[in-house]
């Protein structure tokens, strides 16, 4: 299991060197929070946790986060680190964005194991910066490999 997580940050590292490098500027932290949704296949409820990595210049929003799904007599664990393109918007507007997602998913079906797999998702959001300065936002994931279904979720960042 760690050689996997070993691989998964190496290769999303490598995924996202050549847009970090292109970024011209300082990627830096801008925020953390929580999240939660709905899974389908595997039919879930899912929570976690996320960080924010940016930088003001450029369009381009990391997001590595960690998610624990239940249900379906399967629990879930998952690792991701999303990247994803924001389409700027005018003041006080909602944001959209499109990314993709490569993480480890750990599936614990009750009574049949476990299995470790490499999952790969594409993704649609939208987000608002609120009066406080925090940021709501709504994701919906696809999976195209070794991923859930879908995903519905609904997060909050606090900056």
């Amino acid at each position: 299991m760690r050689r996997i997580l070993v691989l998964s940050l190496i290769f999303s590292l490598i995924l996202t060197a050549p847009a970090i490098a292109q970024a011209g500027s300082k990627i830096g932290f801008l925020g953390w929070g929580p999240r939660a949704g709905l899974t389908v296949n595997p039919d879930q409820i899912h929570f976690g946790a996320h960080v924010s990595f940016g930088a003001p210049t450029t369009p381009l929003l990391i997001q590595p986060n960690v998610e624990l799904g239940f249900g379906d007599d399967v629990t879930l664990i998952a690792i991701n680190g999303d990247m994803s393109y924001l389409f700027r918007s005018a003041n006080g507007a909602w944001t959209p964005s499109l990314g993709g997602e490569l993480g480890m998913v750990r599936v614990n079906v009750d009574g049949f194991g476990s299995n470790t797999d490499l999952g790969i998702s594409i993704f649609g959001a939208i987000a608002k910066t609120m009066a406080n300065g925090n940021q709501l936002f709504l994701e919906a994931k696809v999976g195209v490999a070794d991923a859930p279904d879908f995903k519905a979720t609904i997060g909050y960042t606090l900056f």
